[in-house]
């Protein structure tokens, strides 16, 4: 079995060629407008996968041409009462725990509480692989209707949050000073994906100010990857297409690139920090459920 650290060495090689080698970063894979697409969950629990699995899934997804979001085990499939098909090829995901363990130290005749990290990797199979969960796969359920010039959820969530959003000018940014956030009108936008990216973007960099996740003494560089993860995150969870434009993060592709391939833990930490901040925007869904009228700013 690999090390933890060979785990690393190999998940991180994995997503530095798909950056590399793909048009478009793996964690911004659009979908259809389908119940049954969008961020990876498991089949059985319905639970979204977090940290750096999501991306390994939507590489594993998009080399295979899966679109089904529902990925679960073999036996959490046969608990659902389907079957892996004969011959199918998994896709190995990640689990990570810190194990509490007592350390005894001679020198001082004491037990000591010391944090073991575990890394495991597990296999998992999309709903495409099996038979037996038709009602899972795309195409299956009401596939709702194409966003034109608003997407009502989105439009919530961002409402709900409370963040100062002021419009106008030429820059995209949050503002730890002020703790508010600029956007360019709506009107300035090629779209209204990239208005919906861009805001969820900076409202990720908002998650992290000191009296939320506190997220601090963070790269500018690593700051902007947590970003655009988080924002990408958020997105597919609410069924918004993401834009494939390039243009805001490009700059930024080269010095990833690099810090993957130097540091093995570089995509974990990231990740982990993104799953946190689209969590915490994701948790304004039960205010946005409240409030049916959310404000449309100009």
């Amino acid at each position: 079995m690999p090390s933890p650290t060979e785990l690393r060495q190999q998940i991180s090689q994995q997503i530095y060629d798909a950056l590399k080698t793909g048009d478009v970063p793996p964690w911004r894979r659009g979908w259809l407008n389908d119940p049954c697409a969008g961020f990876p969950t498991n089949a059985h629990t319905k639970a979204r996968y977090s940290g750096v699995n999501p991306i390994l899934l939507a590489i594993s997804g998009f080399a295979r041409g899966y679109q089904s979001k529902f990925w679960g085990t073999y036996k959490q499939f046969q608990q659902l009462g389907a079957n892996v098909r004969r011959g199918e090829k998994g896709t190995a995901i990640t689990f990570f725990k810190l194990l509490t363990v007592n350390k005894h130290e001679k020198a001082t005749d004491q037990d000591r509480e010391k944090k073991i990290p575990l890394l495991r990797t597990y296999c998992v199979f999309n709903v495409e692989q099996t038979d037996g969960c038709d009602h899972l796969r795309v195409g299956n359920g009401d596939t709702g209707h194409v966003i034109a010039d608003r997407h009502d959820e989105a439009e919530a969530l961002i409402d709900a949050t409370g963040a100062d959003i002021r419009y106008g000018g030429n820059r995209a940014y949050f503002s730890p000073t002020t703790d508010h956030i600029q956007l360019p009108k709506r009107s300035q936008f090629r779209d209204m994906n990239e208005f919906y990216l861009t805001a969820t973007h900076e409202l990720s960099h908002w998650s992290g100010a000191e009296n939320r996740l506190n997220r601090k003494e963070l790269s500018y560089g690593f700051e902007e990857l947590v970003a655009e993860i988080g924002a990408a995150y958020t997105c597919t969870e609410i069924g918004l297409p993401i834009t494939e434009n390039m243009t805001g993060v490009q700059s930024y592709l080269d010095g990833w690139l690099s810090s993957i391939k130097e540091d093995p833990s570089f995509i974990f930490k990231a990740s982990s920090h993104a799953s946190k901040a689209a969590d915490f925007l994701l948790s304004f869904r039960e205010v946005a459920a409240e409030t049916p009228e959310p404000a449309v700013a100009v």
